[in-house]
């Protein structure tokens, strides 16, 4: 079972890869080094408000599971004296996280990996790190629990799981079953995510968390004052001055985006292993 499991598994991944990968210069052209569609006009005013309810302190080792091209993580090191290891699934993304990390003298305290979230165990020995934060990234598993649980064997006791993501939202489904589950299938193809029902909304979640082995501190929409997600419908555009997007474009959501946000929405949560 596992080993189909697993196939399953990294199939979707190279999907995630290849997303990245082909809309690099996009992300970045739109969002810069801060990957992330929910986020206040400074991104590093939302840095600042995600350490604080991440907990970061000094001498904390961290590690950001879906790193991107490393911008919060140069930003925590840059503010904190802490060590981070960071995993993104794309090696793009891995090479161009390293350079800007070498470049900015943060390259001895951020180690960057070409790996899968979902096997975090294969990389890190049991215990290590104090936080695990995912940024807009958890959206992505293919198997949410399955990278729960190796958050689990991971973290310090009394560490802490943390994230600011996307979950499934109710306002749609209560609206148009029709219209949300279409809108549903589309997000997930276009963005390599795997939203089910019954699993990927918050309170699935901090269930799931409940029952195996953490105690939920929170799960809310975030305290900071969120952008009108301008920066989202840039991206899903068709100005090519942002960066290729013709392999997506029959799916890019553009005119769309008021449904996908009753859709998805995002939330923040932590929970600390027991």
């Amino acid at each position: 079972m596992n080993f189909f499991k697993n196939i399953k598994i990294r199939k979707h991944v190279t999907t995630v890869d290849k997303h990245f990968t082909v809309l690099n210069n996009r992300y970045l052209n739109v969002y810069g080094d801060v990957i992330e569609a929910s986020r206040t006009k400074d991104p590093g005013e939302m840095l600042a408000y995600l350490a604080n309810g991440a907990g970061i302190k000094n001498g904390m080792k961290l590690l950001d599971a879906g790193c991107g091209v490393c911008g919060p993580a140069r930003y925590f090191a840059s503010h904190f004296d802490v060590t981070i290891e960071a995993v993104t699934a794309t090696k793009l993304q891995a090479e161009i996280a390293e350079q800007r990390n070498k470049e900015a003298n943060l390259d001895k305290r951020i180690k960057v990996k070409h790996g899968d979230f979902h096997f975090l165990s294969d990389y890190y020995p049991a215990n290590s790190f104090d936080i695990v934060y995912f940024f807009e990234s958890f959206c992505h598993s293919y198997d949410i629990q399955r990278v729960m649980d190796e958050v689990h064997k991971v973290l310090k006791p009394g560490g802490a799981i943390y994230m600011k993501d996307w979950f499934l939202a109710e306002r749609l489904k209560n609206k148009n079953t029709e219209l949300y589950a279409h809108t549903k299938r589309r997000i997930n193809e276009f963005y390599s995510f795997n939203f089910k029902d019954g699993i990927n909304e918050l309170k699935s979640v901090e269930d799931y968390l409940t029952s195996h082995g953490f105690k939920v501190e929170f799960g809310r929409t975030p305290g900071y004052e969120k952008g009108d997600y301008e920066l989202t419908a840039l991206f899903h555009g068709n100005n090519d001055i942002y960066g290729p997007n013709n392999e997506y474009q029959e799916n890019n959501l553009v005119g769309q985006i008021n449904d996908v946000f009753d859709v998805i929405e995002i939330f923040e949560l932590k929970a600390v292993k027991k």
